[in-house]
């Protein structure tokens, strides 16, 4: 090989690899839309306790470390019930990744409890607290409005947010775009 082909095939290579590694380091950071209130809350959520259903309180500290997946949702909420399958497919599926889903129901433990027996999911859902309008609010939902997804990187950053449900297609896509940058394995 000529020399001159060699140092071009090598400013090339060089060229590419600097450039994959300015998307991997970008692709790791949290979303830069999300506003710094909302960051705060997401630490304030994941350094409280919110009851399960049984009415035990269940620290969150124990969620961070890993990429999450937090969905709020109610038993009254249309959309809500017709996500939950597509959310309970997710958390089977990549659970291999590392991704762990939590439900947070803004419900009563009555209601949650007997929609949960019609349609089990095989991830743990919780029970909001008193503060749960305030929270959805500093998490970037002014409308209070659910289903609300909140995407957590495994150093405890959200990496996107959704309000309203997925279908199936947006759900898979969110998480092929996001999955790597959220510390997924």
């Amino acid at each position: 090989m000529r020399p001159e082909r060699r140092r071009l095939l090598g400013v090339g290579g060089a060229l590419l690899l600097g450039a994959s590694a300015g998307w991997l380091a970008r692709e790791r950071r949290p979303d830069p839309g999300v506003p710094e209130s909302a960051r705060a809350a997401l630490q304030a959520l994941l350094a409280s306790s919110m009851p399960d259903l049984a009415g035990l309180p269940q620290p969150l500290v124990g969620w961070r470390g890993h990429p999450l997946l937090i969905n709020f949702w109610a038993s009254w909420c249309q959309p809500c019930r017709a996500e939950m399958p597509l959310l309970d497919t997710v958390s089977r599926r990549h659970a291999g990744q590392g991704l762990r889903v939590l439900g947070i129901a803004w419900d009563t433990a009555e209601n949650a409890r007997a929609f949960l027996q019609e349609f089990p999911v095989s991830y743990p859902v919780l029970l909001a607290d008193d503060a749960i309008a305030e929270r959805l609010v500093a998490l970037g939902n002014p409308a209070q409005g659910i289903p609300f997804s909140l995407f957590v990187t495994a150093l405890g950053e959200i990496a996107s947010l959704r309000l309203g449900a997925f279908s199936a297609q947006e759900l898979d896509d969110r998480l092929e775009a996001i999955l790597p940058r959220m510390g997924a394995s």
